[in-house]
């Protein structure tokens, strides 16, 4: 199989996208499960089977198609937005000059762009994965649907954190999209799992709310406590982001939305007190899962206390 998701070392970043965008396609018993016309499923089939070819043909031959990093989805992009356009000539040109194996191909390509237009979040993420569920009356994505794209490792991951938030009181947010997952907790942002074409899967854990460091400062003073205090201070340190969305350093000019804390010690500008594991360039492993598990455990208990 192509699309293997025990595959975990790739020729180059062209050819690790692809792998995780090939990944991402829905199977298609799973995304017809409700649909029962026949003729549409013919048509789906044609655009699905055509999607699954082009993006294994890309993968075989990148070169063939002048790929870069960020250009990888061309075919669908530029399709969607002649569909969009109501360019119906200029479409038909570019799918002519692409298939002609597949006759029902732009029909349905074309239905499935009308469908997508109902759920504007991730319409063209539903197109381009051949997430047919569009044509449903509901369509929620579900941690299966992220951990779809992962190698079987990071994917046994994300589905044990899934779990264990869910044991402690957590749940989604109902906006999923194909690449993250949000948590609250008892009205509280809580965590969220993130994963991209290029990147290692991503987990963010909030040490408190936004604007106040109250949970923040119990969750330090719980770990002054703990026998492992260094090991988790050391953790923190290399994972907790400085001042989130606003500035990349403590010598950055503030927002205004950030706020100076202790940190063991050290001021820090802080924005949302958030950690994100693992560091750039590495990936999460198992000790990793355990200090944010019991990070969370700590979360939970400040929330708990203070709310």
């Amino acid at each position: 199989m192509l699309f293997d998701g025990k595959q975990t070392e790739f020729q180059s970043e062209v050819h690790k996208i692809i792998w995780a965008m090939g990944r991402r396609i829905v199977p298609f018993e799973i995304s017809t499960a409700e649909i029962t016309d026949s003729e549409l499923l013919e048509g789906l089939r044609q655009v699905y089977d055509f999607t699954v070819e082009l993006f294994s043909d890309m993968y075989v031959n990148p070169d063939k198609y002048e790929l870069t990093t960020k250009n990888i989805g061309f075919f669908h992009e530029h399709l969607f937005k002649l569909l969009k356009q109501n360019k119906v000539k200029e479409a038909n040109e570019w799918v002519a000059e692409k298939t002609s194996k597949y006759p029902l191909f732009l029909k349905y390509f074309a239905m499935c762009v009308e469908a997508s237009q109902r759920r504007p979040q991730n319409s063209l993420a539903y197109v381009m994965y051949c997430d047919f569920r569009i044509f449903n009356k509901r369509i929620n994505l579900k941690i299966d649907d992220l951990a779809r794209a992962l190698p079987d490792r990071e994917a046994a991951i994300i589905l044990g954190m899934h779990n264990y938030l869910l044991q402690l009181g957590a749940k989604p947010y109902p906006r999923v999209s194909y690449v993250n997952i949000q948590y609250e907790c008892k009205k509280n942002y809580f965590a969220t799992m993130l994963i991209g074409n290029s990147t290692p899967l991503g987990v963010y854990v909030s040490l408190g709310k936004k604007d106040d460091d109250e949970q923040y400062k119990f969750i330090i003073a719980e770990i002054e406590k703990l026998a492992n205090k260094e090991e988790l201070l050391e953790f923190l340190a290399r994972s907790i982001k400085c001042c989130t969305y606003c500035c990349t350093s403590a010598r950055d000019k503030s927002c205004g939305k950030a706020k100076w804390a202790d940190f063991f010690g050290e001021r820090r500008l802080l924005c949302g007190f958030e950690l994100k594991v693992p560091n750039k360039g590495k990936i999460i492993d198992a000790r990793d899962i355990e200090l944010l598990k019991l990070i969370l455990d700590l979360r939970i208990k400040a929330i708990d206390l203070l709310s």
